[in-house]
């Protein structure tokens, strides 16, 4: 498969289409769900474009390949969904800008655009030329790069740059996923969706659909941020307005980030602080030191002091120094004279391009017949503000700054800016869509009174989840803030509440008010729940959802029982799987008489992991999976999806068969970068478990994977965070395949000093450290030291856990091989004895307990001991490694019976 998606073209993460990617080599799986239903067919006209495959999709719309066939050539069209278009008319101005601003520029450092028309019934779109290679960032991500390819390339997308100031426009958005690599090498500047002219002075509304757009109209509100936080100016985090200046500052912050893989910035912290207060004349600004930073006059240095390596010019090094100045006015007077300071290498001065400006393009398709004008300012659909105001306000962000300082948490300075921004996305995006919901009634009458009562019920459960973790994030702790950016990352979604279909579907609610009152405190404590789940605190959001369903008792409205027990039934998973599983099943039964159709899937999915994972009947979790995906396909959900392709992967893993599991996961993973971006924690998690996947056929493959979840995890939660070192551990594991014993150890050791530190040095995720230390020291040789390490890891599970968890069993597992190692058999035999006895009283079958059952064979022959139970148990070690399709072990358990010849019990005889 190639190792990259198409170009996004600006749309961010796209949905692949398999076949727009062209042949490919080995097993490539296909996703099993359907494609979005208003995608085009190929040989489909838009305009004079013939459709020839779709590329990709995202949430606002599509992007095809496409032939021109009065100029003979391929483009690139960009085509907003018919969904979208009239429920959220500023997604087709964002679009017209944009076509507009790269239309202003003709350079070949940025992507140029041909043509801007409408396709049937007003749908907007925008041809461009076709680049069929990734982004910059997919090629930094690709493989390390030397500090000279990496300043070529980023000087011809500065070119790009400075062309568009020349042209009058700023960026504000320069990051690598807005420059497009072709393959022949050429650098595109790309996403001019946030751009606006020099000439602007103030924000405007966003234009009515009627009017043509204007690219001088600001498309945000006033005093909003644009731009992405790890590469944004000090201006942009103020509020201020962007300049040219600004894009340098950008741009160099985004090459720092692409030699370094870190960002410039430090003392984000403060600059958040300020971020909704205006600046004063008392503001202090930057100046240069030449010892390598901007300093702020009273504070911490914002920029960070360079990295010892790799080492840069000096001359390089001052560029981004300067280019990074807090202050504007230290920064170059134009971008010109930044790349000239930036081309160290003499050949590159000598300027191998020319701005030759060929004439913009004409944008044709002027007269866009847009249903009807909207008076924005019209009082009748205020109120968004005010409503989100009371679970999202500068006071409580201030608490919640003040609880991330006082928490103690190693993380809180980098999350904190990343979690006030996801809150803040989510909070505009929810007032836009309830404005938008009630003017699509009350002002263009495009939907009647029932949908607007029900896009709004949706809404309200939606502010209700934002409101509820608000809650709990103005008085985090440490606990807390470890889990907040992911609990700010799963609120519920909002594109459902503009799913007219979707929202007609569930039952409605029950007339009589006293009903409806109680299904929406039931629905208040549910927000809450979940809320503490995300948060970390499983506990006491276990007691909230038990008093929930309590309540549940009081009403019949079914859709609100689907909710709730799938809630309910998922928290259970680790504490009762039976009871999780029967909570489960209730939510199917009640999403079915519901009509809830996402929440049923949502269930089924679950089951399939309580069922198959949790409790080893693969057979009933084989039955839900084909339940689930049905079920997706009849109501299509990427979080669905995603999960049901996680959960099913992890049985799978569990019944050691990789290369199925393999497969499920690799899709599960592409779904989620391409849904959630490869920052995303639901993007990581199934990468890891990929990497599980594939270590012990392709670890090199694996090692890949792997480190590609590290740097992301590093990159949002910093390198001590616990999901580091979890991910560590699994890279470890990696290494034991590889017998890189010596890294094996190194990143373990990394992994259990962050658990130390950050959860506890007697926590869960130390003792499961120790149990890979003691395997990793086991399989070296070195059985002494993985017996200290086996035995502290059962001390630590012996505190924290219940007497017949099945994880003591794996400690003492450990600790019955590291005794066989010391040839001390009697101790062996007592460790996996016990082992054994927790593995029966689990029920976990003869596949789960293969390696315990062989090793207390080999103690029991050892010792002289019962060799007829030695022989049954090796049997059944046999059995156990055979379904599980493992010839490794199964080649060793044979040569051992052969070498050790006893009367066997027949087949399918005792079983311990």
């Amino acid at each position: 498969m190639p190792s990259r998606l198409p170009a996004s073209y600006g749309w961010g993460a796209l949905t692949p289409d398999p076949s727009a990617l062209g042949p490919v080599t080995g097993q490539v799986p296909t996703r099993e769900f359907p494609q979005a239903q208003d995608a085009l067919q190929r040989g489909s006209s838009i305009g004079r474009y013939l459709v020839l495959s779709k590329l990709g999709e995202g949430g606002m719309g599509l992007v095809y390949a496409a032939y021109d066939p009065e100029l003979n050539r391929k483009v690139a069209l960009k085509l907003l969904r018919p969904s979208v278009r009239g429920a959220a008319s500023p997604a087709q101005a964002r679009l017209l800008r944009e076509a507009q601003a790269m239309a202003r520029v003709s350079h070949a450092n940025v992507i140029s655009v041909f043509d801007v028309g409408t396709h049937g019934d007003h749908q907007v779109f925008v041809a461009m030329e076709f680049v069929d290679g990734g982004t910059l960032n997919d090629w930094l991500l690709k493989q390390k790069r030397t500090v000279r390819e990496i300043l070529k390339l980023f000087i011809e997308a500065g070119r790009g740059l400075a062309a568009a100031h020349a042209a009058g426009l700023v960026h504000r958005d320069f990051k690598p996923e807005n420059v497009l690599l072709g393959s022949d090498g050429r650098v595109r500047v790309t996403d001019f969706g946030l751009a606006r002219l020099t000439t602007d002075e103030h924000e405007a509304e966003a234009p009515s659909p009627q009017a043509p757009v204007a690219l001088g109209a600001r498309l945000t509100q006033a005093g909003a941020i644009v731009g992405t936080p790890l590469f944004m100016s000090p201006e942009q985090h103020r509020r201020q307005t962007p300049d040219a200046r600004s894009d340098q500052f950008n741009f160099c912050a985004s090459l720092y980030w692409a030699i370094y893989g870190t960002s410039p910035l430090e003392g984000l912290e403060r600059m958040y602080l300020r971020r909704h207060q205006q600046p004063t004349d008392d503001d202090h600004t930057s100046t240069v030191d030449t010892a390598g930073g901007a300093v702020d006059d009273d504070g911490p240095t914002l920029v960070k002091e360079f990295p010892k390596e790799p080492r840069l010019p000096a001359s390089v090094r001052r560029t981004l120094v300067r280019g990074l100045s807090l202050d504007p006015e230290q920064r170059f007077s134009t971008m010109e004279e930044l790349l000239k300071q930036l081309s160290y290498d003499p050949r590159v001065a000598q300027r191998r391009w020319a701005i030759g400006a060929v004439g913009a393009l004409v944008i044709s398709g002027a007269a866009f017949g847009y249903q009807r004008a909207i008076n924005r300012h019209s009082q009748v659909c205020r109120g968004a503000e005010t409503r989100l105001e009371k679970v999202w306000n500068p006071d409580l962000q201030g608490q919640m700054e003040r609880s991330f300082a006082g928490s103690g948490s190693p993380y809180a300075t980098l999350l904190l800016p990343q979690v006030q921004d996801a809150l803040d996305d989510y909070g505009k995006s929810w007032m836009a869509m309830h404005t938008d919901a009630c003017e699509a009634t009350r002002l263009r009458g495009e939907q009647t009174d029932e949908v607007l009562s029900l896009r709004m019920i949706c809404l309200d459960r939606r502010l209700l989840a934002m409101g509820a973790l608000t809650r709990i994030l103005v008085g985090a702790d440490d606990k807390v803030v470890e889990k907040s950016l992911d609990a700010a990352n799963q609120l519920p979604g909002l594109t459902g509440c503009a799913d007219v279909a979707a929202l007609k579907s569930p039952i409605p609610l029950p007339e009589d008010q006293a009903t409806r009152t109680r299904v929406d405190e039931i629905a208040r404590k549910l927000a809450e729940s979940k809320a503490l789940a995300d948060s970390g605190n499983v506990s006491k959001a276990l007691q909230v959802g038990e008093a929930v369903t309590q309540a549940l008792e009081t009403v019949s409205y079914a859709p609100i029982r689907a909710e709730v027990l799938s809630h309910f039934g998922w928290l259970l998973r680790s504490v009762d799987a039976k009871q999780a599983e029967k909570q489960l099943e209730e939510a199917v039964v009640a999403g079915e008489e519901g009509r809830l159709d996402t929440e049923r899937a949502r269930a089924q999915a679950r089951l399939v992991y309580v069922v198959g994972y949790a409790q080893g009947r693969y057979e009933d979790a084989a039955r839900w999976k084909r339940l689930a995906e049905a079920a997706v396909r009849r109501a299509p959900s990427s979080e669905v999806e995603i999960d049901l392709l996680n959960y099913w992967g992890n049985v799978l893993l569990k019944q050691q068969r990789y290369v199925e599991a393999a497969t499920a996961l690799e899709r599960g993973a592409r779904v989620a970068e391409q849904e959630f971006g490869e920052l995303d924690t639901r993007t990581n998690v199934v990468l890891s478990n990929w990497a599980s996947a594939v270590r012990f056929r392709k670890p090199e493959e694996a090692l890949k994977l792997i480190t590609r979840s590290i740097v992301a995890y590093e990159k949002t939660r910093g390198p001590t965070h616990p999901t580091v070192g979890r991910q560590r551990r699994v890279l470890a594991q990696v290494y034991l395949e590889l017998n890189d014993y010596r890294h094996a150890y190194d990143e373990l050791k990394k992994a259990e000093e962050i658990h130390s530190a950050s959860v506890g040095p007697e926590s869960q995720d130390v003792a499961y450290d120790l149990d890979w230390l003691a395997i990793t020291l086991q399989a070296d040789g070195l059985s002494g030291e993985a017996l200290q390490v086996a035995e502290r890891s059962l001390q630590i599970r012996e505190k924290v856990m219940p007497p017949n968890s099945s994880d003591l069993a794996y400690s003492l597992e450990n600790i019955g091989q590291a005794y066989l190692g010391l040839r001390k058999p009697q101790e062996a035999v007592t460790a996996l004895e016990r082992a054994l006895q927790i593995h029966d009283k689990n029920r976990h079958d003869l596949g789960d307990t293969a390696e315990a059952r062989f090793a207390l064979a080999r103690a029991l022959w050892e010792g002289g001991r019962d060799r007829k139970r030695a022989g049954a148990l090796a049997e059944q070690a046999r059995q156990g490694y055979e379904h599980n399709k493992d010839e490794k072990h199964l080649a060793v358990v044979k040569k051992w019976q052969q070498d050790h010849p006893v009367a066997l019990p027949p087949k399918g005889g005792s079983r311990r």
